[in-house]
């Protein structure tokens, strides 16, 4: 009984650890497109506004 228990205990644990280790990854990288996002845009505008200056 008890070894069931603790196997139950065990295994819940586990679980637990896998789903915030995923969501935790998620909110990372949702974390990283939001910082990325405005900087990429940034370069791409300043790319585009210089190409007509350099020309």
């Amino acid at each position: 009984m008890d070894v069931a228990m603790n196997l139950a205990g065990a295994a819940a644990g586990i679980v637990a650890g896998v789903l915030v280790t995923v969501s935790s990854y998620a909110l990372l990288g949702a974390v990283a497109v939001v910082v990325t996002v405005p900087f990429l845009l940034v370069a791409v505008r300043s790319a585009g506004a210089g190409r007509p200056a350099a020309g």
